[in-house]
């Protein structure tokens, strides 16, 4: 390839940076053909034309939907230099659901309030360090305000910087020579490799609010509740004394399952050592289904992927 493809290739990245982000960051590199153009907005058929036409997109035909994978330039542009779109059925119900959930949330015009979402969340692919982040962000300003007892918070920050650097670093041969961290419990690294994530946080009237967001696409009530639960002893090890409430956002594929959601409720009230009320849980879950199975999913066998 010349200087003038890579110019072209370059220019064109920098022109829907936000989509490419988006694409790459919060869908793994592989998107649906439907979402993307919906982010792309007007003109849409035409600029897909030209980003294939100049080598930064491939389209692949997958049951009924096509799929759009990002190619090397683009990976090499976010400084992702070697990295590559592996698919898998977990990539593919991953970026089916975040598509949607992202059009359901923002309109497709609110292209940047999707991209600073993924910064300042841990939802965003390859990028590890925004679990540090998160953590040290509600640390500086939880220290500044004089907000009780942080030392499980501080700990848990110098343990999530410890496991990042040893991950970045490991590569290149060094891995014997870095500190690793202690951690034995579940932190927010290990939380998001298993679908749950932090996707905003606040602080209203003395309480840190958390808002999580779970992907339970296939799981059953059980399983629900067990990553509720999950979640919810990983946040009190990680912010110990801190004064805080979680709400929970459960987002799938599939049509609303109201039997799933009572079976989740009744399992949570009736925990051991449970100490919410009904009115709790009403207030904290939230559910958000996306029958997607005929626009999106219609002639894929996933089992072909696993």
């Amino acid at each position: 390839m010349n200087d003038i493809n890579k110019y072209v290739q370059e220019e064109l990245i920098k022109r829907y940076q936000s989509v490419f982000y988006i694409a790459l960051f919060g869908c793994g590199g592989v998107i649906y053909r439907k979402h993307l153009l919906a982010l792309l907005g007007k003109k849409n058929a035409t600029i897909l034309k030209r980003l294939e036409e100049n080598s930064l997109i491939k389209q692949r035909k997958i049951g009924q939907s096509s799929v759009i994978i990002l190619k090397h330039a683009v990976f090499r542009h976010f400084g992702l230099e070697g990295k590559a779109v592996r698919l898998s059925a977990n990539k593919l119900l991953h970026s089916a659901l975040f598509g949607e959930m992202l059009l359901e949330t923002y309109s497709a015009e609110d292209i940047r309030k999707m991209e600073q979402m993924l910064k300042r969340s841990n939802f965003a692919c390859y990028t590890p360090r925004n679990n540090y982040y998160i953590l040290n962000r509600i640390y500086s300003f939880l220290e500044k305000r004089s907000e009780g007892d942080l030392d499980a918070l501080r700990w848990a920050v110098e343990q999530m910087a410890k496991k990042i650097r040893f991950m970045e670093e490991s590569h290149i041969g060094r891995r014997e020579q870095l500190p690793k961290a202690s951690v034995e419990t579940d932190d927010l690294m290990t939380l998001q490799q298993n679908g749950i994530y932090i996707r905003d946080v606040d602080y209203i009237d003395g309480t840190l609010h958390l808002y999580m967001a779970l992907f339970i696409t296939n799981k059953t009530a059980e399983q629900i509740v067990l990553a509720i639960t999950r979640t919810e002893t990983a946040i009190a090890d990680i912010f110990g004394d801190t004064k805080l409430h979680c709400h929970f956002d459960m987002y799938s594929l599939g049509e609303k399952a109201e039997r799933k959601e009572n079976r989740v409720l009744y399992a949570l009230l009736h925990r051991s050592g449970n100490e919410w009320k009904e009115a709790y849980y009403t207030d904290c879950l939230t559910y958000h289904w996306y029958n997607c199975k005929k626009s999106l999913l219609s002639g894929i066998d996933m089992y072909r992927w696993l």
